[in-house]
């Protein structure tokens, strides 16, 4: 029950990390055009890729440390 909600939760971040990436970039390429949102949209690209690494390894050392107890 535990591990599937924590696949949820991993998952749904994923999502939402994916999202708010084409979100910057739609703001990145408007930027083209107003000129002054290219550091905010550099900005929310790398945080989103930040929190999308921090899902990934989050979820892989619950899953050792899941396993270690469980087997």
């Amino acid at each position: 029950m535990l591990i599937q909600v924590v696949k949820f939760i991993a998952n749904m971040a994923l999502v939402v990390g994916a999202a708010m990436i084409i979100y910057a970039g739609y703001i990145y390429v408007m930027a083209v055009y107003a000129g002054d949102n290219t550091s905010k949209a550099n900005e929310a690209i790398k945080d989103a890729a930040l929190g999308i690494v921090i899902v990934i390894f989050s979820y892989a050392i619950q899953r050792i440390v899941t396993q270690a107890f469980l087997s």
